[in-house]
């Protein structure tokens, strides 16, 4: 017969069972099957190919898989414009997109197809006529050479991805596109990034820019959308859950979750490191919620020691033609918190300080 002590226990024990089995409330999977269609089949080059003759910037909407990356930069240098320069988010992604295309191109890496990444450089100032770079090394050349006239054509791959440094280096293509009538743009998309796409497409077109759009049902296989049933405040730490709940009830398979900036990666991968042996559920620091803040800090200081945004306060910021403006009042904080720090000086211009940890920061991510 069991004491009222064990009832007690035992009762405890089934209800910390219950609570962890059960899985988060969610909307249920969407599945999608739909046909694949690449850039290496030769009607889609042929599609882009003549886009892109035709139209200034072409805006390029296609999932992930589809040879965005690796296919679109040397369709653009076979069809006569020249030097072609690729921009990726990070550097690892530069190394990989140019190491699939100088491999499709049947190339030696770093003569014709060649990558720039901070602390790596692998490209060819006479041989090279792909190049993949990082943003911050985009921002750098444009900083040199605003025309940029030793290219023919730009791509901005992963336009989609919410990053404050990806609206700069869209508004910084913009200023030079609009000085070069020359200059193809092509500005690759995500199918999720429907938004996103009416934004790009009336940021270039109000201009008075050519703009086309060019859309392709990639998907091939069997895809699970997740949603969540309402929007959430602590999006990192749903999205971790979402992580470790997938994980734990769903077949194997893998995961791909989109997040606002890198400090937002970096948080996510600490915490689901953490949680391979401590079990769900997951709760997030709420100070990450800085990184927004964080992220518009690191981008004005690097233009700010790039000199793309010159001496001067607030105003001198706010009209930068970002691409997705921020809050006046962050722009506010931003600036404060930096000349607070000493990056910037009461004029508003980088210090040494400043041109110090702009490169520390341009080195680490761009």
């Amino acid at each position: 017969m069991a004491t009222p002590r064990r009832s007690a226990r035992l009762a405890a024990q089934r209800t910390t069972t219950t609570t962890m089995e059960t899985p988060l409330a969610a909307a249920p999977p969407r599945k999608v099957r739909n046909p694949r269609r690449e850039f290496h089949h030769s009607e889609n080059q042929a599609m882009a190919t003549k886009y892109v003759a035709l139209h200034q910037v072409v805006l390029v909407d296609a999932g992930p898989g589809t040879g965005k990356s690796s296919q679109i930069p040397r369709l653009l240098h076979a069809a006569g414009h020249g030097r072609v320069v690729c921009s990726q988010t990070y550097r690892l992604a530069a190394v990989l997109a140019a190491t699939r295309a100088a491999a499709d191109m049947r190339a030696e890496l770093g003569r014709q197809v060649g990558y720039s990444v901070p602390l790596d450089d692998r490209s060819s100032d006479a041989d090279t006529v792909v190049k993949y770079i990082t943003y911050g090394a985009l921002l750098r050349e444009l900083a040199a050479e605003p025309l940029l006239t030793c290219y023919g054509a730009v791509v901005v791959d992963d336009a989609h991805d919410g990053m404050t440094l990806t609206g700069v280096v869209l508004s910084c293509v913009k200023a030079t596109a609009a000085r070069r009538l020359d200059l193809r743009v092509v500005v690759c998309l995500n199918h999720y990034s429907t938004l996103c796409k009416g934004v790009a497409h009336g940021f270039f077109s109000g201009s008075g820019m050519d703009v086309k759009e060019l859309w392709f049902r990639t998907y091939s296989g069997l895809i699970d959308q997740h949603y969540l049933p309402e929007p959430v405040t602590d999006y990192l730490g749903a999205a971790v859950d979402a992580v470790c709940r997938i994980h734990s009830t769903e077949p194997p398979g893998d995961l791909l979750v989109f997040l606002p900036g890198c400090t937002d990666v970096e948080a996510a991968e600490h915490a689901l490191n953490g949680q391979e042996e401590k079990g769900f559920p997951y709760a997030w620091n709420p100070a990450n919620k800085m990184a927004d803040v964080n992220a518009l800090a690191g981008v004005i200081l690097t233009l700010k020691a790039l000199g793309i945004i010159g001496a001067g306060g607030d105003d001198v910021v706010a009209s930068f033609d970002f691409f997705e403006p921020p809050h006046p009042e962050s722009i506010h904080w931003t600036v404060r918190t930096l000349k607070a720090a000493g990056a910037l000086s009461q004029d508003g211009e980088a210090t040494e300080t400043g041109r110090r940890i702009a490169r520390e920061i341009s080195g680490r991510y761009y």
